[in-house]
């Protein structure tokens, strides 16, 4: 119970450092070491229980090799590495399985499992290491491999002899395994997209300088104001604003200066101005009258008002 308690503490939840665990990369490659680190065990207790010494040996070995660069991985990784050597893991599994018990098992499944998921750390390490991982030269060797096994079952006499149930508790298991592996890695993969998609539509709807919605952002409100507009849940007006002798300000005083009064007038222009979120232009709402807010261009600034019925509510703002 002790070493469980241990295990549970070091390994899975891992004793290490706030901003590691915030490295999407970081915390990408901990997943997989505890997945691997789960997986071999499971195979390790199969073959002991099945008496195939060999591969119980190796499953065994390698659940320890997971869990040493899972204990050591905060100090120093390499995600090339990382990803070589789960490779070159993989391969040896495959070569042993068919040797032991044969190639009709579904083991070959893990090696077209690790094809169609790597492209998750290549993703992640790619935006956020600024780092790229070439794919194709390890995916031809698992390739190879799993040709290899077919033609060594074919080949020779399995070592062990497994009994029909055993053989088929563990295909209907590697079948499960990839199942979810191949689901989980998908879904992990377009979430990671999705933030990404999210992040990068909120840059391109604000102003770098001011945080003010651009005049992209604004035609999005200025359709929905007009076709709201035109089904008569409310009226909408437009006013613009510049400063004036802006250009012989900065002429005078530097850009620095001009940058420093664009921000102080948007903060301003902020403390009355609805700021709606990345895609919630559609929740203008006409019981509380809405103003907008953007840098339509230089100094000049553009806002748009909802409002019921009474004009004079929009022309005192």
């Amino acid at each position: 119970m002790k070493i469980l308690t241990i295990m549970i503490k070091y390994v899975i939840l891992g004793d290490v450092e706030k901003q590691n665990l915030e490295n999407k990369t970081y915390a990408y490659i901990i997943k997989t070491c505890f997945v691997l680190i789960i997986m071999h065990s499971i195979f390790s207790a199969i073959f002991i229980i099945s008496k195939i010494h060999l591969l119980a040996i190796y499953n065994i070995l390698i659940t320890f090799f997971y869990i040493w660069i899972r204990l050591n991985i905060a100090k120093t990784y390499s995600y090339p590495l990382f990803y070589k050597t789960t490779v070159l893991e993989l391969i040896i599994q495959l070569l042993l399985t068919s040797v032991c018990i044969g190639s009709e098992l579904g083991f070959f499944l893990y090696g077209f499992g690790l094809i169609l998921t790597t492209n998750n750390l290549a993703t992640i390490v790619s935006h956020e290491e600024n780092m790229q991982i070439k794919l194709s030269k390890t995916r031809i060797p698992i390739i190879l491999t799993i040709c290899a096994t077919r033609i060594i079952a074919n080949r020779i006499t399995p070592l062990y002899d497994l009994s029909n149930r055993a053989k088929a508790f563990l295909f209907i298991f590697n079948i499960i395994s990839f199942y979810l592996q191949l689901t989980h890695s998908i879904d992990e993969n377009t979430d990671y997209i999705h933030v990404w998609e999210s992040r990068l539509s909120a840059i391109a709807q604000r102003d770098e300088l001011t945080t003010l919605f651009n005049r992209h952002k604004m035609r999005d409100f200025f359709t929905k104001m007009h076709y709201d507009f035109l089904k008569e849940k409310y009226k909408f007006s437009i006013a613009i604003v510049d400063i004036d002798d802006f250009k012989h300000f900065n002429d005078t005083f530097g850009h620095d200066a001009g940058d420093f009064i664009l921000n102080e007038l948007s903060t301003i222009f902020l403390r009355f101005a609805h700021q709606y979120n990345a895609d919630d232009f559609f929740a203008i709402d006409v019981t509380c009258p809405d103003l907008i807010v953007c840098r339509w261009g230089g100094e000049e600034f553009l806002f748009a008002q909802t409002y019921p019925k009474n004009m004079k509510d929009a022309v005192s703002v």
